[in-house]
């Protein structure tokens, strides 16, 4: 096993871990914001939406990413937004501000944070097309880094059980901990020059993977969830 696909192993973990440790704590603080579901589910989708139209950009301008550069920027632009977004609700937490500006600034980094979650996916998938030509061994390692990630996705809540003893936003630190470790290892760990020549060998394979991994159908239910939220404010 390369280094390579060790990183994309602990990458899979620690996507899944950090992402089922922050969106279980979002509900409960958007309801002690005094925002409404509706609002809540607005950032949500609004992250959808940003996620669907960054993957059909890079399918439509493949040859001017890498896969580390894909994998690097996703991680590292998820650690900055959800840190971002963090701050924007500790500070809403403890200081008087009106309930437009709150709601913009947590929409933009929530709709931010999803624009970067399209990066290590399509960096992820396209990998494995590139790197394995044999369908049964794509099918298999695309299955190991899908149990892997259901892996992180379980033990996730389990951390932020334990961590909830001291805060309530303690287990987000932690999770943007987890993602700065990881956009660390993939910086100085990552051999670039084998994915820059893998990536190469077939264009075309990143179509498929970007367009179709992210359903348009997300685009028209952000656009309608984040309309109905701003004319609720």
């Amino acid at each position: 096993m390369d280094k390579n696909n060790k990183i994309f192993i602990a990458a899979s973990l620690a996507n899944g871990a950090s992402f089922s440790m922050i969106l279980p704590l979002l509900a409960p603080r958007v309801r002690q914001l005094k925002l409404s579901e509706l609002q809540g589910g607005a950032m949500v989708s609004g992250g959808a939406l940003l996620m669907a139209i960054a993957a059909i950009y890079i399918s439509k301008n493949q040859n001017k990413f890498s896969i580390y550069q894909l994998l690097s920027l996703g991680f590292m632009g998820m650690t900055m937004t959800w840190g971002i977004f963090t701050v924007v609700l500790f500070y809403g937490l403890w200081v008087q501000v009106s309930l437009i500006s709150l709601f913009g600034l947590l929409m933009a980094e929530r709709a931010g944070t999803g624009g970067f979650m399209a990066m290590p996916q399509i960096a992820l998938q396209t990998y494995v097309m590139t790197r394995y030509t044999n369908e049964q061994q794509r099918s298999q390692t695309m299955s190991t880094f899908g149990a892997l990630n259901s892996v992180g996705v379980i033990v996730g809540p389990f951390l932020t059980t334990l961590l909830l003893a001291w805060g309530i936003l303690a287990p987000l630190w932690a999770a943007i901990i987890i993602l700065s470790l990881i956009s660390l290892v993939i910086v100085f760990g990552y051999e670039r020059n084998s994915s820059l020549q893998s990536s190469k060998q077939d264009p075309e394979l990143w179509k498929p993977v970007a367009i179709w991994t992210f359903p348009c159908s997300n685009v028209l239910s952000g656009c309608c969830l984040v309309l109905v939220s701003i004319w609720q404010l």
